[in-house]
């Protein structure tokens, strides 16, 4: 999700109040009530201030709290995805059955393909199924 979010190009939101933005600099940015603001999902999850090696897979960042800070695949807030719960409970019902049954080999990477969702086009993965 991190590195192939699905929602790449992100979220937009209308602002319902005055904002500060700190960006950990001596700059502050004043967001104004009503102003539309995009975050755009694709580039915050690969942003090397918030993830060393940010264009690689390294599951052992996430012992790390601080590297979540950046991660927000669902969006967050009142209105953010209205089926993450569904999604992630699938998820791990999915993905744990499969883990457990089968070992996986990579035949094709394939490639990203971006209409409104980013997904892999032409990846193969060759269950192996375990003894």
């Amino acid at each position: 999700l991190r590195l192939h979010p699905v929602t790449a190009m992100g979220s937009a939101r209308t602002i319902g109040k005055d904002f500060v933005f700190k960006d950990g600099d001596s700059t502050d940015i004043l967001l104004p009530k009503n102003a539309f603001v995009f975050v755009n999902f694709f580039s915050l999850f690969r942003n090397p201030k918030y993830y060393d090696d940010a264009d690689f897979f390294r599951p052992a960042r996430w012992a790390n709290p601080e590297t979540r800070v950046a991660h927000m695949p669902f969006s967050l807030g009142p209105r953010n995805c209205i089926g993450q719960t569904l999604a992630k409970a699938e998820m791990h019902t999915v993905l744990s059955d499969l883990l457990a049954n089968y070992d996986f080999k990579v035949e094709d990477d394939g490639c990203d393909e971006y209409f409104l969702t980013l997904k892999p086009k032409g990846a193969r993965l060759i269950p192996i199924a375990k003894a």
